[in-house]
């Protein structure tokens, strides 16, 4: 559990270790009934946003490789002038270019997704579709170029004969870049076409057939995250119903998967992304191999018939909802399904003829009003109907609490198909101080809650950036505590969003953010990590006693326990600005061990956070204890998280 944390082993246990009369008194009741944890608890929630796919997870390096966007050239630039066309053919473009100067030179260079970037001595795989027309031969030269102009890279390739053949060959950089371009120049007179124009690291993270940005999927894996959430979010929704996620439009032959403007291209005004399109490189296949591979439950989102209702707000009618409804059902059969259904052929023929083993999917995402209501029932229904074992999430809107918040929890409590609500809040830091207590009066006789989006914006003055900073990392923390403690009622919680590409982000703060060669893990990554690899089977009873230093509004605890490994943790949050001396009693009959592992994690200041030039400024740290009598003695560090573990013999 503590691999990759630095480990501080103390001589003098009186270092850490205090006693007086004072102490706040922990009680953790181990031999009392404790309440089950999900192994779902602590996920992920994955939306392309901030270039999370494309220039993010998928590690293809050229923008447009394709020609398919809208703007065929996007992404695109010619270093001469020549003539150039962009053609159409059995559903995908391709490049046309007559050249009959006299320098016999074509320049074409590619922008890559806010640049390229390459590492030295690192070997990247190049390859092209190209024809010629007639009997011209060209030669290519395909090159690397640093920010300043130099030639890092360079190979050749030939371009002949009047069919489309595919040519591969490996760059290796000569120094480290994180904003290179490609470049090809092509030399030799006649008509030639290009299309599929790919550059990617050779060192890559592979599923399968599939591959994706290793440095991303390891940081995520890190994670031990319990469910994989995708693919939103808004993209679910999309800006108009046109412009909504399809899932059976990203599975199947990458050729054939067809671009589309993302939700996000024209989120919020003062962080347009015009060149912002999803060309589903990654698609729902992809995500259900990436949530395999992380042993986390899939959780996919699908549309309910309804636009983004802060956009377009558009509503198929219900008569028109066959489709939608049988989309949720071919996805479950794409998921579930034996390799003799048409949904689980093709999974089978993509590479996987074992089924996924889906058990939740969402309808819709944040949708409010009374004509959600209707839409969610008519796909539920005939789910519940043909996959009755399938656990269906419905939605709360996007707001904490008010009207619409109250009017969709009071439906679905009498709902015969939702098994969840959904909630999503971005609050401020305060606001998750103040409701720990949240859900400690939730029936517990209806629907679970799936905290589907979370996280603490601090407020700033000009900029639209929120920093991840300590003070938001430490709130949610404090927060998290309280969800565990109702696990009994909270099934799944992931904060949100998962990444963001620090050149190309529309919504900050992020769990992880990332450019092109490097991943920075914030500080509210850190908390998420330790609440994740720190759980259990089931959460233990936990009582603060009255002491002189108590003030139960900056002191917040949880606990687990693990039946199989015999492992407890205490997850300890002062908020306070003053060191807390507590003393932990474990009330059991068990016999403890002697050793006890606390796991730190602090900041100097509430506003100080990593950064990619100081990215371990707020990182966890071990420190070894002991107990006695089955009480730990230890004083707790301002503006801290602490992690205690131990062990029954």
């Amino acid at each position: 559990m503590m691999k990759g944390y630095g480990v501080m082993l103390l001589i003098f246990a009186c270092i850490f270790s205090v006693k007086g009369q004072n102490n706040i008194k922990v009680d953790v009741n181990l031999d009392s009934v404790c309440k089950t944890l999900s192994p779902t608890m602590w996920g992920v929630f994955f939306e392309d946003i901030n270039f999370a796919v494309d220039g993010g997870l998928n590690p293809e390096l050229v923008k447009n490789g394709s020609f398919e966007f809208p703007d065929s050239y996007m992404g695109w630039q010619f270093g001469k002038p020549c003539e150039s066309k962009i053609k159409y053919s059995k559903n995908a473009n391709y490049l046309s270019i007559s050249n009959n100067s006299l320098n016999n030179t074509v320049i074409l260079e590619n922008e890559g997704y806010r640049g390229i970037g390459v590492r030295k001595d690192a070997s990247y795989q190049f390859s092209i579709s190209a024809k010629t027309k007639g009997r011209s031969r060209l030669k290519c030269k395909v090159q690397l170029i640093a920010q300043g102009g130099d030639v890092i890279a360079e190979k050749r390739i030939f371009v002949c004969g009047y069919k489309w053949k595919k040519q591969n060959t490996y760059l290796k950089s000569k120094q480290t870049c994180l904003n290179a371009k490609l470049r090809l120049i092509f030399e030799g007179n006649g008509n030639f076409c290009l299309d599929n124009v790919s550059l990617t690291p050779n060192d890559v993270y592979k599923i399968g057939n599939s591959i994706f940005r290793k440095d991303l999927v390891e940081t995520i894996a890190d994670l031990q995250p319990g469910f994989f959430r995708f693919p939103g979010g808004c993209v679910v929704e999309g800006y108009s119903l046109q412009e909504r996620y399809q899932w059976k439009q990203t599975v199947g032959p990458k050729s054939e998967r067809s671009n589309m403007i993302s939700r996000w291209n024209r989120g919020f005004g003062e962080r347009l992304t015009p060149d912002y399109y999803q060309t589903f490189a990654i698609g729902f296949y992809e995500y259900f191999l990436l949530s395999e591979e992380l042993k986390s439950e899939p959780v996919p989102i699908i549309n309910c018939g309804m636009s983004c209702q802060f956009n377009t707000a558009e509503l198929i009618a219900l008569e028109r909802m066959g489709p939608f409804v049988q989309d949720a059902l071919d996805l479950i059969e794409f998921a579930n399904g034996k390799v003799d259904t048409y949904w689980g052929r093709i999974r089978s023929e993509l590479g996987h003829p074992k089924p996924f083993n889906l058990k939740y999917i969402g309808i819709g995402n944040e949708q409010w009003g009374p004509d959600y209501i209707p839409r969610f029932n008519r796909i539920a229904k005939a789910i519940k109907n043909k996959y009755p074992e399938i656990k269906i999430i419905s939605g709360s809107g996007p707001w904490a609490d008010g009207k619409e918040f109250h009017y969709l929890w009071n439906a679905f409590e009498h709902s015969n198909y939702s098994d969840l609500v959904d909630e999503h809040y971005y609050k401020p830091p305060e606001w998750f101080l103040s409701n720990t207590e949240r859900y400690d009066s939730y029936n517990r006789h209806g629907q679970k809650v799936f905290v589907g989006e979370f996280a603490a914006h601090t407020l700033t003055l000009k900029d639209s950036l929120k920093r991840n900073t300590w003070e938001a990392a430490l709130s949610e923390a404090a927060y998290m505590t309280g969800l565990e403690r109702n696990c009994d009622i909270v099934e799944m919680a992931a904060y949100a969003p998962l990444l963001g590409h620090v050149k190309a982000w529309q919504w900050s703060p992020n769990l992880i953010w990332f450019d092109n060669l490097n991943v920075l893990r914030t500080a509210n990554y850190y908390i998420h990590k330790l609440f994740s690899l720190n759980s259990g089977t089931h959460v233990i009873p936990v009582s603060l006693k009255e002491g002189e230093e108590l003030d139960r509004s900056k002191i917040f605890v949880s606990a687990c326990v693990d039946s199989v490994t015999n492992n407890i943790n205490v997850k300890l949050v002062n908020t306070s600005n003053q060191n807390k001396n507590l003393s932990v009693s474990i009330l059991t009959k068990e016999k403890m061990r002697k050793k006890v592992i606390a796991t730190v994690l602090s900041g100097s200041e509430a506003s100080v956070y990593n950064s990619f030039r100081e990215p371990e400024r707020i990182v966890p740290y071990n420190i070894e204890l002991e107990q006695n009598s089955n009480t730990i003695d230890l004083n707790l560090d301002s503006k801290s998280l602490t992690v205690l573990n131990f062990k029954c013999k």
